[in-house]
């Protein structure tokens, strides 16, 4: 029989002790890296891998009951996953959250295994809209890498110059939702020389919408922190002329040398174009947009702003600081559960003159 002396004892609960720790520093780093770009579920989801290494009870995390009825539940998860799995398959980073959405039911972490379920149907949802939906899916689905790329490639240019999108990405995302800002113009109210929109506000993902009846788009997940700004080109009223839109800095700068691209009436040589500007910068819950945008025609005059919003403590968006012009019109929306709108915003344009000019005269 081997006997052990007492300072062996406390030797092996120290290396005991010490062995937990790592294994649960471990668990966690493997947590927040599978995670990903989900951050606002990286604390909850640490919090169930100490959980799970010190054997304490599910709390949040859902953990199995004795009962039978998570077992029940864990299945009607994995039911739920199957139904998006079509989707859930056709991008890397959505693959990945559907992989987070079994690890989690297989180590009982059922809350947080719906909670990642639900971000997974929403991107599903929303990329599932007409006409616009199909915009969304790089967004969603691009692995990080991906978006890096998408990022560093600054303005891209689609559909022969009819619109052109840019990516950014929020250095630390609030959780909750997705954002849509949405600006369009009347031409009854755009001067009589260039041509608008004419529509009224509508829902810009759910209100069957083409892309080109929007001047700007702008969209934002709360989730990850990635963002998209679209821009679309701009025509003449009466004989129909187009030119596509300026390209798009989210530096601060005001010149972009963005090659193939040039304003209809030049005022500079070679490929400088006075480019769109938009800051996008981290507020409490949510996130401030600076913005200087410019149509793709005349070189001179502007439409800008500085708006924030946030998640309220009910779960609804808000604004906040709101200087913005009173031209073109403009929509802000919430989406934060599949099939559901939140309006958070629909202002009407003054007219280009007293709603656009940087001195109000009227």
């Amino acid at each position: 029989m081997t006997t052990r002396a007492r300072g062996d004892d406390a030797g092996a609960a120290v290396l005991e002790y010490v062995g937990i720790l790592l294994a649960v520093a471990a668990l966690v780093v493997v947590v927040a890296g599978t995670v990903g770009p989900f951050r606002p579920v990286v604390a909850e989801a640490a919090s169930c891998a100490w959980d799970t290494v010190l054997g304490g009870g599910g709390g949040d995390c859902g953990g199995t009951g004795d009962d039978g009825t998570d077992d029940s539940r864990a299945a009607d998860l994995l039911d739920r996953l199957d139904d998006l799995a079509l989707y859930a398959s056709s991008g890397s980073e959505t693959a990945d959250l559907a992989q987070q959405v079994r690890d989690a039911v297989d180590a009982g972490h059922l809350d947080l295994a719906e909670s990642l379920l639900d971000q997974l149907a929403l991107y599903e949802d929303l990329v599932g809209t007409d006409p616009r939906g199909q915009y969304l899916s790089t967004l969603f689905g691009a692995s990080d890498s991906e978006f890096l790329a998408l990022r560093e490639e600054g303005t891209i240019y689609v559909d022969g110059g009819a619109y052109n999108t840019t990516y950014f990405q929020l250095d630390d995302p609030p959780g909750g939702g997705v954002v849509v800002m949405d600006y369009f113009i009347d031409s009854g109210t755009s001067g009589g020389l260039l041509k608008g929109d004419d529509r009224d506000h509508q829902d810009p993902l759910r209100g069957d919408v083409p892309l080109d009846e929007s001047r700007m788009m702008l969209v934002v997940d709360l989730e990850t922190g990635r963002g998209q700004v679209y821009v679309t080109e701009t025509c003449t009223a009466g004989i129909r002329v187009c030119n596509e839109p300026r390209p798009n800095v989210l530096d601060g700068s005001i010149w972009s040398n963005d090659t193939g691209t040039r304003p209809l009436i030049p005022i500079l040589p070679n490929d400088f174009d006075i480019a769109n500007q938009f800051t996008f910068t981290n507020v409490d819950g949510g996130f401030q947009l600076q913005y200087d945008a410019l149509n793709g025609i005349i070189p001179v005059g502007s439409v800008d702003g500085t708006v924030s919003v946030h998640v309220d403590g009910d779960g609804n968006l808000a604004i906040g600081e709101d200087d913005r012009d009173n031209y073109p019109s403009i929509g802000t929306y919430y989406y934060s559960q599949p099939g559901e709108t939140q309006v958070v915003e629909q202002r009407e344009q003054e007219g280009v003159v007293c709603g656009a000019l940087p001195v109000n005269i009227c």
